[in-house]
């Protein structure tokens, strides 16, 4: 506004800005203290309103005072090209009727500084005529897209209903901005930007509620699906400890006195060895358990390291979709799908991890009671052929003995079995 304003600008009293060869005010200077008429105004969203701008009301009245201003310049401008034509004419005939007068060089500096004169004018006449030109556009798309918008609001204030719209007339503008308009175009598209700008404030609101909710839904599909995997993974150990329970005998492990059957408990994958011991003093334990326990975990241990190179493969194809996205959003879906997946990697790396543990905890235990097997087999051996027999009373005591204890040292037999010899009845040993 201000690059329009011409170089000759007073200010009256009212602060309107005046110009020295016009009638009509350019534009209004807005208070300091206020520099919007209405500021003051509270907008209700439960009722639309309709604001009009005066900026662009003062914007038009500058254009068409500076179109007019170029006007009257465009008439001089005429006027004084057509009496320097007349002149010349002149002074032509003349010089072709009337001899030459002494001063000759003076006459040609005369010829040369008119000429210059007549080619500024021409050259100043048609930037003008450009200037007038591009403002008569300028003014006829602004009189268009105005009329475009009062048709369209037309259409659309049919929709709201009269005792929830009250919009202000022309003169209301007029008595707040201080500006006269007779066209009808800048009321109609005072009325048009009014529901243009209510409509606009109306979708950016909506817009922002429906990505708000978008979001929202996404975190939610996210979090279930979070959920799902883990409900999943918590179904397949109730499975795999339901399987293991059904494998373990309902009765507690006892010590069953006529067979000299005595069991042992594995810690490592639930699984009951069974130990016999002979009346020769041999022990033997159950294989075949044991074998299918461990044929279980290996085919358990071989499927998690599987699906683990699996999830590895995705979590590498997934980097190298990044390195090549541009899009935002699907730049930030690959890095939460990345996530999920890194996620997935640590539960299965646990679960081997687990596997892994278990199975040297039976492997620890196996051994275990492979020596002790052995060593208790050998120990009753030498202990048989040491011991003699003194009579059937004592050897039944003897064998009675066996079958209900729990192999001893060297030191504890040999106190047994005096223990035996002293012993006049039917004492038996605890």
């Amino acid at each position: 506004m201000n690059n329009i304003a011409s170089n000759n600008v007073d200010v009256d009293a009212n602060g309107v800005r005046v110009d020295e060869h016009s009638v009509f005010p350019v534009y209004k200077c807005y208070p300091i203290s206020k520099p919007f008429i209405n500021d003051n105004l509270q907008l209700d969203l439960s009722k639309p309103y309709i604001p009009f701008p005066e900026t662009i009301i003062s914007a038009l009245k500058n254009l068409q005072q500076k179109i007019r201003q170029l006007e009257n310049e465009k008439n001089d401008a005429l006027v004084t090209l057509h009496e320097m034509s007349l002149q010349t004419n002149r002074k032509r005939n003349n010089e072709m009727n009337m001899p030459l007068p002494d001063g000759k060089l003076a006459d040609k500096t005369l010829n040369k500084t008119t000429l210059s004169e007549l080619s500024n004018l021409n050259l100043k006449l048609d930037s003008a005529e450009q200037r007038c030109k591009t403002l008569d556009e300028q003014l006829n798309r602004m009189k268009q897209t105005f009329k475009e918008h009062f048709q369209q609001s037309q259409s659309e204030m049919k929709s709201f209903n009269s005792d929830d719209i009250n919009p202000r007339t022309s003169t209301d503008i007029l008595n707040l901005g201080n500006i006269n308009i007779n066209d009808d175009d800048e009321t109609n598209a005072e009325r048009t930007l009014g529901a243009q700008n209510y409509q606009r404030h109306k979708r950016t609101r909506l817009s922002e509620e429906k990505k708000r909710l978008d979001s929202l839904k996404k975190l939610a599909e996210d979090k279930v699906k979070i959920l799902e995997e883990q409900l999943e993974l918590e179904k397949s150990r109730c499975r795999i400890i339901e399987e293991k329970a059904k494998e373990v005998p309902q009765d507690p492990p006892q010590v069953d006195h006529q067979h000299g059957r005595k069991t042992f408990l594995n810690s490592g994958d639930n699984d009951m060895i069974d130990v016999d011991v002979n009346e020769s003093g041999s022990y033997t334990f159950n294989r075949k358990k044991m074998a299918e326990s461990d044929e279980d975990i290996n085919g358990l241990l071989f499927q998690l390291r599987e699906e683990y190179a699996h999830l590895q493969t995705q979590h590498d194809d997934l980097q190298h979709d990044l390195t090549h996205v541009i899009d935002p959003v699907s730049m930030a879906d690959i890095a939460k799908e990345i996530d999920h997946v890194k996620f997935k990697l640590e539960i299965k790396q646990d679960q081997i991890n687990r596997v892994i543990s278990l199975q040297r905890k039976k492997n620890f235990w196996k051994e275990k009671v492979v020596k002790v097997t052995e060593y208790c087999s050998r120990d009753l051996n030498n202990h048989y052929k040491s011991v003699p027999v003194l009579n059937k009373k004592v050897e039944r005591t003897q064998t009675r003995s066996t079958s209900s204890l729990i192999p001893l040292t060297n030191l504890d037999k040999e106190v047994q079995i005096l223990t035996t010899i002293t012993t006049k009845g039917a004492a038996d040993i605890s």
